[in-house]
């Protein structure tokens, strides 16, 4: 609905951004053609800031997770 419609990724709450992350982060390593060029450094800037509560650390472990990721990438690191 229009009440869903967002000017940004900042106004989005913090809970859709970060299940947005984790959604991208799958797809960026299946290589999904539909993610149009986003990496892994993109799943970061977009899980970091929205982050929250995490009480038992499990977003932090998907953030270490994802930066595991990017250095283990054939390329050697950002990308």
């Amino acid at each position: 609905t229009d009440g869903d419609v967002h000017a940004g990724m900042e106004k989005v709450p913090a809970d859709a951004r970060f299940a947005a992350a984790v959604a991208a982060f799958a797809q960026t390593l299946r290589g999904d053609p539909y993610t149009n060029g986003y990496t892994l450094k993109d799943v970061l800037a977009l899980a970091q800031p929205a982050r929250g509560e995490d009480p038992f650390g499990l977003r932090a472990e998907f953030i270490q997770l994802v930066r595991a990721a990017e250095i283990a990438q054939p390329s050697g690191g950002a990308k």
